[in-house]
């Protein structure tokens, strides 16, 4: 039965089956995967010193998470005195970003999208998988009308971020947050499903936005608006999703492998739309108890609770291929 009620109160907490194991309410992947070998920033976990999670080796320092601080001093000391020896990510954890001023590897490696990446934006905004495989990213000095990037058949240009110009600023994407560089891969990936592969349906998108373009100016044509909707703005769908679900992006950054990423990120896509639901059916139950009875309104929310279903069992079944996975990963 999908559907059991608390003895004592009008709220509903589902109970969701798979055909193999049973997830609870609110219950994480965290439960079932301890034996996830990497921790906080990506690095990995020494669970044998202080227990599960208690611990991170750096390489040259080690972390302890319940302290929140590193065991040692910064061997870079010297050279940054203005920091303390203590320091983590230059004093900003929270918005720290690629040291080396360049596109972050974890998001666009060999001029190529990540998989952990490309798997998000075909989760969130039905990206053909093969179509984002097939763009390519390129650097560019400089681009044309004051653009940070363009679509050109295959290829992306975006602005390099290490690149000053004549009067010596660099490129606004010097300034990019990791989410920036998302928002730009979704947004010209907008743009790219719009263009296709071939040369000729490329060149008839090319008039066909252009026609657009004169009739409407730049942000008020309807590519523009479309790829918006995307990324680039205050209301666009990839900054508000990172917000709301951060962890998503601390598994883009970390240092398992893009195998592990993709399963992480299709979990917890599908988390998220599990626990929101949950939350939802329990207020649209309790508005429903006031006027009806309860097996009545157990059978109003059955298609819902249905769907529910569905997710708690593609969860549970990503939660079995992360360990084994993980595992694989492990006897190598």
């Amino acid at each position: 039965m999908p559907v059991q009620t608390e003895t004592h109160t009008t709220r509903i907490e589902p109970y969701f089956y798979s055909s193999q194991s049973t997830l609870t309410p609110r219950q994480s992947a965290e439960s079932v995967c301890t034996s996830y070998v990497f921790g906080f920033n990506g690095k990995e976990n020494d669970n044998e010193v202080k227990g599960t999670g208690n611990q991170q080796d750096y390489g040259m320092r080690i972390y302890d998470s319940r302290m929140g601080r590193f065991l040692s001093i910064d061997p870079l000391t010297a050279k940054f005195a203005f920091y303390t020896p203590y320091q983590f990510a230059g004093n900003t954890p929270i918005q720290a970003i690629d040291l080396d001023g360049g596109e972050p590897e974890y998001i666009i490696k060999n001029g190529k999208a990540t998989p952990a990446v490309v798997t998000l934006l075909n989760l969130l905004v039905d990206f053909d998988i093969d179509n984002m495989n097939n763009t390519t990213y390129v650097e560019a000095n400089n681009l044309p009308f004051g653009y940070e990037a363009m679509t050109a058949g295959t290829k992306v240009f975006y602005l390099r971020p290490d690149y000053k110009n004549s009067e010596g600023k660099y490129n606004k994407t010097s300034t990019y947050t990791d989410v920036h560089w998302i928002e730009m891969i979704g947004h010209e990936g907008k743009h790219r499903m719009e263009t296709g592969d071939d040369f000729w349906s490329w060149q008839e998108n090319n008039i066909n936005y252009g026609v657009e373009l004169l009739k409407n100016g730049y942000e008020d044509n309807k590519y523009e608006k479309d790829a918006y909707k995307i990324g680039y703005k205050d209301y666009s769908l990839i900054p508000k999703y990172l917000s709301e679900n951060p962890s998503i992006l601390n598994i883009i950054k970390s240092n398992a492998s893009d195998d592990l990423k993709c399963l992480f990120v299709e979990k917890m896509y599908y988390e998220d739309l599990l626990y929101d639901g949950m939350d939802k059916l329990n207020e649209k139950r309790n508005e429903l108890l006031k006027q009806y009875s309860q097996e009545q309104v157990d059978q109003m929310v059955m298609p819902i609770a249905n769907i529910l279903n569905s997710y708690a069992d593609k969860v549970s079944k990503l939660n079995e291929k992360i360990i084994i996975q993980n595992d694989e990963e492990h006897k190598q």
